[in-house]
């Protein structure tokens, strides 16, 4: 953790999606067309 919260190193973020989006994250990952992390909005 205290990498992540000096800034250190951060996380390989694909997309920030509104939730109301949700299936099309779920697509995204089941499709393997993302190359780090996809992050819901609410």
């Amino acid at each position: 953790m205290p990498v992540l919260t000096d800034g250190s190193i951060t996380p390989a973020i694909h997309a920030v999606l509104p939730f109301c989006q949700a299936a099309e994250a779920h697509r995204m990952l089941e499709n393997a067309d993302n190359f780090g992390k996809i992050v819901l909005r609410i």
